[in-house]
């Protein structure tokens, strides 16, 4: 797995990836929204075969939280597994790297079961009331 930037040259791409999510095409596309440079970290992730995903942390209304905004394929451009694959080998260096930058707390926005599910094995938690998954760092067992 490889954090790449993410240039304008990509935006084609995320903006196909954009419009072929359920939830995030009913909400307006922002050019720059994905492109390395606009958040605290803004990447796109690839694995041997191209491009996974893209990944938007900000910082949260809570200065000791970020907030995580990921941009998907549709599934037959990007199959689940690689998916899987690319978030378990790097949501554990993001969380420690951020834990080490003195944030206390990951949350995402999401209405994906599957999604919702799988980052539940990380420690996400639902806010009640709300759409937002809270990790808290001390909660986890870090990456070495």
């Amino acid at each position: 797995m490889r954090l790449e930037a993410s240039t304008p040259a990509d935006l084609p791409q995320i903006k196909v990836w954009w419009d072929a999510d359920e939830d995030h095409k009913r909400k307006p596309f922002s050019d720059d929204f994905f492109l390395t440079g606009s958040g605290l970290l803004v990447f796109r992730l690839d694995d041997s075969h191209g491009a996974v995903l893209y990944t938007r942390i900000e910082q949260d209304s809570d200065p000791a939280r970020i907030r995580m905004h990921i941009q998907f394929a549709p599934s037959d451009i990007v199959s689940r597994r690689r998916v899987v694959s690319a978030i378990l080998k790097t949501l554990p260096v993001v969380i420690e790297h951020f834990n080490g930058e003195g944030f206390q707390q990951m949350v995402f926005d999401s209405v994906s079961p599957s999604l919702i599910k799988f980052l539940s094995h990380f420690g996400f938690e639902q806010t009640e009331g709300t759409n937002d998954y809270m990790l808290t760092f001390a909660q986890v067992e870090l990456v070495n």
